[in-house]
Parts: C-alpha cells; structure tokens; sequence
C-alpha cells in the first residue's frame, strides 16, 4: 500500500529483501544468499549507522543544519568535515592533516590547499566560470596553471595546461556538441579530431589527423539499428589504420550483446557469442574462428547473489568463493599453471592475508604499510610515495602533482643505481598524453609516447624510441563501450592483433587476423600477469583491458593507478566517500572476479553484456 519495494526477484528464484521503519527508511537489506546490512537513524531519519554482514559498523555525523560532519569507518579510522553559516566545506581533515577552502563572496571556491601544504587558487570571469587554475608550492612558490576559454554561449573552447594545449570548436545550433577538437602537445604531434553527429546528436563518425594535413589516419564510421538506435557497426580505416570492422547484434529486446563479428579488410576473422540466463548473466562466451573453430570458450555459473562461482575456459576450470560481504577470498584451478588463490580482509576491507603475501601491516585511514617483504610510505594525501621491495631489491619513488596524478616513477636497486625512469604528462582534462621512459638496463633506452583521445579514451599513439622520428605507431579499436578494446593495430596487416576478452574484457587470447593465437596469457583474478606466450609482440593490456607497465608493475586505470599485487590503488579515489567505498583504496569491493573499475573512480558489474555502474554505498 506504501509502494515501497519489500522483495526483488532476480528470474531464477533469488529475492533480495528490505524492511523499513515507520518513516520509510530502509532498516534492512537482505540480499539473495543471505546477507544482511542494516541501518540505524537519528530523529531527523539521517542515516547515523550501516553495518555490513559481518559486523563492520559505518558511523555518521551531523551538524544542526545536516551537514555530514564526521564519519568513521570500521577501523575508527575518521574523517571531519567543517562547514560555514552558508553551508560551504571549510576544512576536511583525516589523521594525516587537514584541507582547506577559501571562497568569494559570490561563494565561488578560491583556494584549496591539501595536507601536503600545496596551494590552488581560482580565478573566474564575470559568468562565474573558472578561468584559470594556479599552483603553488608549501611556500607560495608558482609551480604552473591551467587556463580556460569560453565562447558567448559559454561552452569550454580552450584549455592550456603547461605543455599541452585542447581546443574544441561546436556545431552551429546551441548545442554543447563538439565537431573538432584539437589536442597539442610542446614537442610533440598537434592532431585534430573531427566529429560527426546526426540530427539526434548520435555519433556517426570520428577522423584522427595530424594539424598539417595529410589525410586521416584513422577514421570511425558507426552505424546504428533503424528501430532501437543501438550501435550496429564500426568500420576502421585510414592512411595508417588499416581496413578493418566489427558489427554488433543483441539479444531479443535487450540492450545486451549476443554477438561480435570482427572483419579485417572485409573479410571474417572471428566471431564472438553471447549466451546469458534470466538474469541477463552471460553463462557462455565463445570465440569463433572464421571456419568454425573455438578459438577460446568461458562457460560460466554464478550463485545466488550473480557472483561468478565457476569458469570453464581452455586452461581449465577456476571455483570462486566469496565472504559475507561478497569479497573475494578464493580461487581453485585446475590448471596446474595457475597457483590457487586465497585473500583475507579486514573489517574495513583491507587485505592482511594472501597466498602472495603475509604479514600484513595497515596503518590509518586504510593505508598499507608493510605487505609481506613489501614496505610503503605516503604523503599526507595518501598518495604512495615510496615502495621497497626487498625481495626484488628495489625501491620504487613516486611523484605527485597537485591533482594527485602521478607524474613520475623513479627505480633504483639497493645501491642507489638508476634501473629506470618513467615520466608522465596529463592535460587539462586529465587525461595522460605523454609517456617518456628510461630504461637503464636496455642500453639507456630512451621511449616517448604520445596519446591522442576520442572523448576520454586513447584511439591513436605516436612513438619515438632512440633515434628514430616520432611517428603512429598505435591504433585502437574500441567496442561498443569505451572501455572495450578489440583490436590493437600497428598500422600493417601484419601487427593488427584482435583481442579476445571474457565477461570482464580481460584479455588472456589475442589472434592476428588470420585468426591464428599470437599471444596467450595467464591472468589471476586481480589482474597479476603470470605468463605469456608471446611477450615481443608489444602488447601491453591485459587485466579488464587496461594498459600495463612492467617497469612500474602498475596498470593505468586512467584516474588512478592500480598495483594489481595487492589488488588496490596506490592512491585515494578522487571522488571520495561520494564514491560509494568507504576504503578509497579498495579496488572494486575487493570482487575483480564480477566487477570492473577502469575509470579509477567507478565500478562497473561485468557479468552481463549490457554494464551498468554501480553507486551504492559498501561500508567495507
């Protein structure tokens, strides 16, 4: 009669449960296998408490205006937060000190300074939008700025952020639609990216060139289904991609996948199926070569909750279990490759136990301070500064900018020798563009590598390794979501790699387009590489399809970077709390086996081929 959802039923029998008080708020959540997480309220029913299934108790406070002023999590690790009379965040403070904001008197935000003391103001225009973004150190010393630009409807026409330069021009209507922009970078290439949109803003076409001219050199063509608008196609090409497509068709009524079909200059390579349950849950995905052959299969059964409790593929079987707050804690194969994997949390999610690693140290506000022969420092925004390894005998340094991106990692071994140096550039929009890396132990080899974007994903690199001249050197081709990558294209026949993924897009098989296997590998659940069968072919994207360093023993998961050993960030999530995770180091619930994170900022469930983002709040 209240029109309050009290069961929900998943198709195959699984009902998740909620009970609430007399004011509607929801007490109880009970989901399919059993596992409740409660709440408790104040007489203004604001949430105060949530306690997940096994027992770790989330606590909130307010001020008399409900402004949430203190939260600890389950390892009374707390976080404080001041407000003004008009309601404005004043200071933020945690063990490791506190931030600070300063406003105008419009209540524009006009200085941040972070716990390591770095200051950031803002100026603005007089339509109150932010025109430039200065930096200083502790000391008041200027160390760069970002400036804006706007056109009279408003929309962003310029960033110019050190070494790198964004410009967007808009179609003629009022749109905030973008039909060109151009992303350039001090000493390296200046490329324009045409867009094109029909009617309904859908988009039909994208072309990559350099500023100079010299023809596209790689384009997109998408088309869509007459009836639905879901997308139908890609065809690739251009002066350096080579002729290549992929179309798409989906399960009845559904906006999931239920086939890939992949052709290299018109003719078939593979073809990728789709075969799911009630629950929309793929429970079988295969790789079809062009004639028929099973190049690669994952046949797949959840339990009650849709975790992933078996996978059956070509390198056997692997059985997951899982806590009461759905975590990972194990992995069984019969692959006698692959070592069993076992993890232990705790209350706040933190790992203190593996098969990789034991004796585990966490520190405040969810730090990890000694992992196994592993030793960790950080800076006062919880950024990892310094990580020892004492079993390989290195020491990795890591440098952060004032956005807490990571800008440089420096190796050395014990005796202070340089082993290799990585830089990194980002732009304006905070997306990496540049990579320069030293690698001391190759013959001082010297690598640059520049990204150029579509949106916010990579679709064109440009190399200059030793002496050579920069040039393309990498394209991709993206699926039907951004984070999808199916081929990697090297700009000849012979270096397209197509790559095969499996519910989470981690890619263990890739194939040329002859459909011949060119690089097998084994992957465990968090992401760590075990082997390869191929390893000169250059490719770097394994786990959820992100981008791996073997110098940094990082995956770049374009926010933030993640250390698939320990199975978490090396930074805090930049949205904070709003993330919906209450440890901002935690990757993905601690549940890589059924969840993704490739923004750094967002997991995303992966068992269906139709994904969606998950914003609820996890307590540990």
């Amino acid at each position: 009669a209240l029109n309050r959802i009290s069961t929900r039923s998943d198709g195959l029998g699984g009902v998740t449960r909620y009970a609430y008080d007399a004011d509607w708020n929801l007490l109880s959540e009970t989901d399919r296998g059993g596992n409740t997480t409660t709440y408790g309220y104040d007489l203004l029913n604001r949430r105060r408490t949530m306690t997940n299934a096994a027992g770790g108790i989330m606590n909130y406070e307010f001020d008399a205006a409900g402004n949430l002023v203190k939260v600890t999590d389950p390892l009374a690790s707390v976080t404080t937060y001041v407000f003004d009379a008009a309601n404005r965040l004043r200071s933020e403070t945690t063990a490791k000190g506190s931030r600070l904001y300063s406003y105008d008197a419009a209540g524009n935000l006009i200085q941040g300074i972070d716990r390591d003391g770095r200051i950031r103001t803002y100026e603005y225009d007089r339509a109150y939008r932010v025109v430039a973004e200065v930096w200083r150190d502790s000391g008041g010393g200027f160390l760069s700025q970002i400036t804006t630009a706007y056109d009279l409807a408003g929309r962003l026409t310029t960033v110019v952020d050190g070494l790198t330069t964004i410009t967007r021009e808009y179609s003629a209507d009022a749109t905030t639609r973008v039909v060109r922009e151009t992303q350039t970078i001090q000493g390296g290439p200046s490329v324009v990216i045409d867009y094109t949109t029909d009617g309904l803003g859908q988009l039909l076409g994208t072309s990559v060139a350099l500023a100079g001219g010299g023809g596209a050199l790689v384009t997109n063509t998408f088309t869509y289904e007459a009836t639905t608008n879901r997308l139908a196609g890609i065809v690739q090409g251009g002066t350096f991609a080579q002729a290549k497509s992929v179309t798409f068709t989906y399960q009845p009524d559904l906006f999931a996948l239920a086939a890939i079909e992949r052709f290299a200059n018109g003719l078939p390579v593979a073809t990728t199926n789709y075969v799911i349950d009630a629950r929309t849950l793929i429970t079988s995905l295969t790789h079809q070569a062009a004639g028929g052959g099973v190049i690669a299969s994952y046949n797949l059964t959840y339990n009650a909750n849709a975790l992933m409790v078996s996978r059956v593929s070509n390198d056997g079987t692997a059985t997951f279990t899982y806590d009461s707050r759905n975590q990972l804690i194990g992995v069984d194969y019969t692959d006698p490759l692959m070592a069993d994997e076992s993890y232990t949390y705790d209350a706040a999610g933190n790992r203190i136990a593996s098969h990789r690693q034991n004796g585990f140290t966490i520190g405040t506000d969810n730090e990890v301070q000694v992992a196994g022969q592993e030793l960790y420092t950080y800076d006062a925004e919880g950024n990892v500064i310094r990580r020892i390894d004492n079993a390989a005998r290195r020491v990795y340094d890591y440098v952060w900018d004032l956005r807490n991106r990571l800008v440089s990692v420096v190796v050395k071994d014990f005796s202070d020798n340089l082993i290799a140096t990585v830089a990194y550039t980002y732009d304006g929009a905070n997306r990496r563009v540049l990579e320069v890396t030293h690698d001391f132990t190759a013959g001082d080899a010297l690598t640059t590598r520049y990204f150029s974007f579509v949106g916010n994903s990579v679709i064109l690199e440009f190399q200059a390794a030793g002496n050579n001249a920069l040039a393309p050197s990498v394209a991709y081709l993206r699926g039907a979501t951004a984070d999808v990558i199916l081929a990697q294209d090297g700009g000849s026949a012979s270096t397209v790699y197509w790559y095969l993924g499996d519910t989470q897009n981690t890619v263990r098989d890739f194939i040329s387009s002859s459909g011949v296997v060119v690089n097998h590998a084994r992957i465990d659940a968090f992401g760590n590489v075990l082997s390869v069968s191929n390893s000169n072919l250059g490719l770097r994207r394994f786990f959820v399809g992100a981008e791996w360093s073997s110098i940094t023993r990082l995956y770049h998961l374009n926010a933030r970077y993640y250390d698939a050993d320990l199975g978490r960030f090396i930074s805090q999530d930049p949205l904070g709390l709003i993330a919906g995770d209450a440890n901002l180091y935690r990757y993905s619930g601690n549940d890589p086996v059924n969840r993704a994170d490739t923004s750094g900022m967002a997991e995303t469930s992966t068992n269906s081929t139709a994904r969606h983002h998950d914003t609820g709040m996890r307590n540990a």
